[in-house]
């Protein structure tokens, strides 16, 4: 979850629970002001619930509430963080915490792929790329300048899929330049009619820049699984 969203979800907060002195749920709407205003927080909540499972992180719920509670008071003393300080505490907590997650993907990926490079029948190219051939081509080898038609499965190193051309029943058609590293590398090695099982350095992938929404994180290898159908001839750059 990007961190101006978490904010905008921790500010709109403030207007939750316009009384909280009985503990959540026992605060019952009297009149229509009350039970607009309980809706609001219903509403907003949701959202915020959204964000946190995004954000995946737990935060302290008590404290959440206390600092809403807090920031309502009449007392200016009673908040321990200013409200101008308070989206800098948080982008400073996210930060760190995602500095750390990339750090800890990266090594965790490298040692994935330093095993899986001692496995039997798995080749490592110069870049680091590997792969696995499950079914070897005899039509034509394409080159960097060329459209391909392929069918894939894109898989996190836990097995788990993310994306693949298969659920849609329909092949991807791409060109070879306009697509990350590794698949531009690894379709070169391919003839029409092959199946390759590729496995991607993050510096061949995606790296630690992941695009809005990515089913995966930063600074992760990925596994794709490879069936090329069809190579459309593009033209050959000028000498």
């Amino acid at each position: 979850m990007k961190v101006k969203h978490l904010f905008l979800f921790l500010s709109s907060a403030f207007i939750l629970f316009v009384s909280c002195g009985g503990g959540i749920g026992s605060t019952r709407p009297k009149n229509a002001l009350d039970s607009v205003s309980y809706a609001i927080g219903v509403n907003q909540g949701a959202a915020w619930k959204i964000g946190m499972k995004r954000s995946n992180v737990e935060l302290n719920d008590e404290m959440i509430l206390a600092g809403v509670r807090d920031a309502l008071s009449k007392d200016s003393l009673a908040v321990l963080v200013k409200p101008e300080n308070a989206g800098m505490v948080i982008e400073s907590f996210f930060d760190r915490r995602e500095k750390q997650k990339k750090k800890e993907n990266l090594e965790n990926g490298r040692k994935f792929l330093a095993e899986n490079a001692k496995k039997a029948g798995v080749e490592t190219t110069a870049s680091g790329l590997q792969y696995i051939i499950e079914r070897e081509g005899t039509g034509v080898q394409p080159r960097a300048y060329d459209t391909v038609e392929v069918s894939y499965r894109g898989l996190l190193i836990d097995g788990k899929e993310f994306e693949s051309s298969y659920t849609r029943n329909k092949p991807a058609k791409i060109y070879l330049k306009g697509v990350i590293k590794g698949w531009t590398e690894g379709i070169q090695l391919m003839r029409e009619g092959a199946k390759y099982k590729f496995f991607l350095p993050t510096e061949l992938a995606y790296g630690e820049y992941v695009y809005p929404n990515s089913p995966f994180e930063a600074n992760v290898p990925l596994i794709f699984e490879i069936e090329l159908l069809n190579v459309i001839p593009g033209k050959a750059p000028a000498k």
